[in-house]
C-alpha cells in the first residue's frame, strides 16, 4: 500500500475514533452521585446529552433564561416536572432506577414544547 494510501487510512481511522468520542455521552458507573449543570438558553440546553448508570444518585442543576416547565420524560415520579423561573437555578436530586434514553423537554411559557436532549441511563 502507497505511503499516502496508509497515511489516509490512518487519519480516517483516528478522525472516526474522535467524532465516536464527541457523540458518546460520558457516564462514570463507578461514582455513586453525579451532578449535571445545565443551562436552557434560547431554548437549547447546554450539555445536552447527559449519561449515567442504573444506581446513581444524580443531581441536577438547570438555570433557564425565560419561564417554562423542565420535564424528564420516563422519570415522572423519581423527577418530577419543574417549574423554572427565567435565571433562577432549580435544583433536581433522584436515583437512576432504569436504563434507557428519555427525552429531557422544555414546556415553554408560551406553550411550545421544545426537545432539549436525552438522559442515558445504562446498565452497570
Amino acid at each position: 500500500m502507497p505511503l499516502f494510501a496508509k497515511s489516509a487510512a490512518a487519519a480516517l481511522l483516528l478522525l472516526g475514533s474522535l467524532l465516536a468520542a464527541c457523540s458518546t455521552p460520558m457516564n462514570d458507573c463507578d461514582a455513586p452521585t453525579l451532578g449535571f449543570d445545565l443551562t436552557i438558553t434560547a431554548r437549547e440546553m447546554e450539555p445536552s446529552d447527559l449519561a449515567t448508570c442504573v444506581g446513581n444518585e444524580i443531581t441536577i442543576t438547570v438555570t433557564a433564561d425565560e419561564h417554562g416547565v423542565f420535564h424528564l420524560h420516563g422519570y415522572d415520579e423519581e423527577a418530577p416536572a419543574t417549574e423554572l423561573s427565567a435565571g433562577v437555578s432549580e435544583t433536581i436530586i433522584f436515583t437512576a432506577v432504569r436504563s434507557g434514553q428519555f427525552i429531557i423537554e422544555f414546556h415553554a411559557g408560551d406553550g411550545e414544547e421544545v426537545e432539549l436532549g436525552v438522559l442515558t441511563v445504562n446498565e452497570p
